[in-house]
């Protein structure tokens, strides 16, 4: 949400707006390469100039079949007429592969901008749509989608050579709309050009978010859109609208804000994990602040394999993980996870790492980013034993701790995470050899600690 408004369906260009690219169909260069293709195939041309000029006066045929100015022609055909001309009948196979090699002679350049994959990552996990409606020809854009990995991540594709009519007509907009069942309302087109992009989109009543790049024109002060972004520093850019979208997956009222709590299976033979009893016991609100629930695995990797997973659908304000340390006194609010696995005992897969990096390119540590002295002070407060602790353990509990850490660095560095490790339950340790705590006091001091990080994520410190 921005502004006061919802948007649910995102309508990308994609040359110039996605992607980096640059062709060059006039080289002699490639033009000598494009010939040699068709001679191999049985296409034999006077001449690498022959074959241009052939090319260039088919096209402009193509173009006049219709007064339209914004009729988009099919190159398939001109490729299929190209073959014609010097005897040899192409099949349909022959043409995706002329088309390609064509594409790929005539490309200098060609990537997707940084921000690209991890917005859509984003996008998608908040459950919004995301749709292509471009100004290109399918036998060139279909495989390039697939090597920049964007072939998966439209819900839907509308380009210009498969309707024979091409931005800045509102046609083509229009089709996608009928298509994919969009109102004009809950969707916003995001294009680097103010009359294919802005323009079109303003004619159907939707919003729009100009992009200016470097294949963009020049500015029109008459055309404004809904947002825009002029930045020439292509970084900077690239941050800003990362930042941009964020804002519309994440700007949400306090009664939308998550938490995601996570605990862990009974580990090393015993019959319950005390992280998993009180996670149980949890409210699902705390100071209007909603819990997510989620049992992970005592398993090296997966344990946060599986709450990254559950982080990216949730999309939570903060992350707070609970363990289970037997032979403490008190509920410990972890200030450090250090970048080892060192096990004294199997994991619940048989794994029992020794003295091996979670990540032989990270950091030797992570701090947590909770309230942990605000955290250990509440639960003090509800009369219950709590204290900072500055080990986190060589165990699964220390991995999670620190790849959830590394996780939130890099994709949701907004979102406060951390770890609390819990003593044994009274119930786990009836002859009183070891510290134990009641399972009704342990439940009432993390929900204490939740509380005070749900008014701290309020106050917005």
């Amino acid at each position: 949400m921005i502004n006061g408004k919802e948007y649910r369906n995102f309508i990308f260009d994609l040359y110039g707006t996605l992607t980096d690219i640059w062709t060059d169909e006039k080289r002699l260069s490639f033009w000598k390469e494009v010939y040699q293709w068709f001679f191999d195939h049985g296409a034999v041309y006077k001449s690498p100039a022959a074959l241009k000029k052939a090319y260039f006066g088919y096209c402009t045929d193509a173009q006049a079949e219709s007064p339209d100015p914004l009729y988009e022609i099919e190159l398939r055909r001109v490729f299929v007429r190209l073959f014609a001309d010097q005897g040899v009948t192409a099949d349909p196979g022959l043409i995706e592969e002329t088309a390609f090699y064509f594409r790929r002679a005539s490309t200098v350049r060609l990537s997707s901008y940084d921000w690209v994959l991890p917005v859509f990552e984003k996008l998608r996990a908040s459950g919004k749509k995301l749709y292509l409606l471009s100004n290109a020809q399918a036998c060139f854009t279909v495989p390039e989608l697939k090597l920049l990995q964007l072939d998966r991540a439209f819900d839907g594709i509308v380009l210009s050579s498969d309707v024979s009519v091409k931005k800045p007509s509102e046609r083509i907009i229009r089709i996608l709309m009928e298509r994919y069942g969009l109102s004009a309302e809950e969707s916003l087109m995001i294009g680097n050009d103010q009359h294919a992009d802005v323009a079109v989109a303003d004619a159907v009543g939707m919003d729009s978010f100009y992009i200016e790049t470097e294949t963009s024109g020049a500015y029109d002060p008459k055309i404004r859109a809904a947002f825009e972004l002029r930045e020439k520093d292509r970084a900077a850019r690239d941050r800003k609208l990362e930042d941009f979208f964020c804002r519309l997956t994440e700007e949400k009222t306090m009664d939308e804000k998550t938490i995601l709590v996570t605990a862990f299976e009974p580990f090393g033979g015993e019959a319950v994990n005390a992280s998993e009893l009180i996670l149980n016991m949890l409210p699902d609100e705390i100071c209007s602040v909603r819990i997510r629930k989620i049992i992970l695995p005592v398993v090296f990797r997966k344990c946060a394999e599986k709450a990254i997973r559950e982080a990216g659908t949730v999309q939570p304000a903060a992350i707070v993980c609970l363990g289970q340390a037997g032979g403490r006194d008190a509920i410990t609010p972890e200030r450090i996870a250090i970048n080892v696995m060192d096990a004294r005992i199997a994991d619940n897969e048989g794994n029992r790492p020794s003295d091996v990096p979670i990540d032989p390119m990270g950091p030797a540590a992570y701090f947590s980013t909770l309230p942990i002295k605000a955290m250990a002070q509440s639960i003090r407060s509800s009369g219950i034993p709590a204290k900072v602790s500055d080990t986190a353990g060589t165990f699964v509990c220390n991995d999670l701790m620190y790849e959830m850490l590394a996780y939130v660095s890099v994709h949701r560095p907004d979102v406060p995470c951390g770890f609390i490790h819990v003593p044994y339950l009274s119930g786990q340790i009836p002859d009183g050899t070891q510290p134990a705590i009641a399972l009704e006091d342990a439940a009432k001091g993390i929900e204490a600690a939740l509380g005070v990080l749900a008014l701290w994520l309020q106050k917005g410190e």
